[in-house]
């Protein structure tokens, strides 16, 4: 996920990057104030909002950076040398490439950054990053540009958020999506998952012999109009509606395959879910009972 925008030390960095940049350009313009008096007031009143963003900026959990338009860092918060193990010293004067550089980092990514550093455009990849002792994390890092009130590219400012756990998460759920996906297009009964709209979002090769049609012509169709008669329409339509409620059960249904030929299947059906929970539609497990 993106920067945080709510939650314990959460910051949107859109909206933090465009109020420095506003405060910085009071500062660095100088303005067109008559009196020194109200420029005297214009700095102080941007000093005191700098020194705002810097506490926002040094709570935040995520690392944050500001660099010179030649990529040195002036600045970073105590979470960036959490996250890297380096302490301030060693990172003040040090371009984030030579910071985090390591063996891992994705080369194309680590381009898609740098291009758009020097071209002063934001940025937002993923990317393996270094650690003092070696040792490296996946970072998300997102930097936005700071121009001053002549549009001149003075600093940027980036935030670098720890997502190792996530994308350990990921790689796990692709592993078991792997292994049950094996599974499934191998398994001797046929399986089908529709959505909510009863379209057919996922058969196995073993549904394809029962039905006799093929994966293309299955996916993207609706799974009534291809195999139902109007009586089982009914019956169907009744299931997917208690699918709604997370009930599962099993039935038999009357079913007319490609061939024109019916057939009788039992179904054993239950509610699909996503990953937050959220029921998005059903899935079938079809057995041919035609001749027993």
């Amino acid at each position: 996920s993106s920067a945080k925008s709510s939650g314990s030390g959460g910051v949107n960095l859109s909206s933090l990057s465009k109020e420095i940049s506003t405060s910085i350009s009071s500062v660095t313009s100088g303005g067109s104030t008559t009196t020194n008096r109200v420029q005297n007031a214009d700095s102080k009143k941007a000093q005191e909002e700098l020194n705002r963003l810097s506490l926002v900026a040094s709570s935040n959990e995520n690392g944050i950076v500001f660099t010179e338009p030649n990529g040195k860092i002036f600045w970073c918060n105590d979470a960036y040398l959490k996250h890297t193990g380096y302490t301030k010293e060693e990172i003040l004067g040090k371009t984030p490439i030579e910071i985090g550089l390591t063996d891992e980092t994705d080369k194309e990514e680590l381009k898609k950054m740098v291009n758009a550093f020097f071209g002063g455009l934001a940025f937002d990849v993923e990317l393996k990053h270094g650690r003092k002792d070696s040792s490296s994390f996946w970072a998300k890092s997102k930097g936005q540009p700071i121009f001053n009130s002549r549009g001149e590219l003075i600093q940027f400012f980036a935030m670098i958020e720890d997502i190792t756990q996530k994308k350990q998460y990921d790689e796990r759920l692709q592993i078991e999506k792997e292994k049950y996906r094996s599974i499934i297009a191998n398994m001797n009964l046929g399986l089908l998952e529709v959505d909510k709209n009863d379209v057919i979002t996922l058969a196995n090769k073993s549904f394809t012999d029962i039905s006799g049609y093929t994966l293309d012509e299955l996916i993207g169709k609706k799974a009534s109009d291809l195999f139902l008669t109007n009586e089982s329409k009914e019956l169907v339509k009744s299931k997917n509606t208690i699918r709604e409620e997370g009930k599962t059960d099993s039935y038999e249904v009357k079913v007319i395959d490609k061939l024109g030929k019916k057939r009788n299947w039992l179904i054993s059906g239950a509610p699909n879910y996503d990953i937050s929970g959220k029921v998005v539609g059903s899935i079938g497990i079809h057995l041919d009972i035609t001749e027993q």
